[in-house]
């Protein structure tokens, strides 16, 4: 699973679903291509990562 998508059919998949591969707690299997989805941790700490960065603004030097 990516960016809430099945990575084999790139189908986008409904909350729930999202929710109950989130869990983890039984199978999930996508209703498009039957294949198992899971979640990995590291997608959601990459994602994180990405949206707090931030640029400075440099200050133009006065003369």
């Amino acid at each position: 699973m990516e960016n809430r998508t099945c990575s084999g059919c790139h189908i986008a998949l409904t909350a729930q679903h999202e929710n109950s591969v989130r869990k983890g707690e039984r199978l999930i299997f996508c209703e498009h291509c039957s294949r198992i989805l899971f979640w990995q941790e590291s997608e959601d700490l990459e994602g994180l990562a990405v949206a707090t960065k931030r640029r400075r603004r440099r200050k133009a030097l006065k003369s």
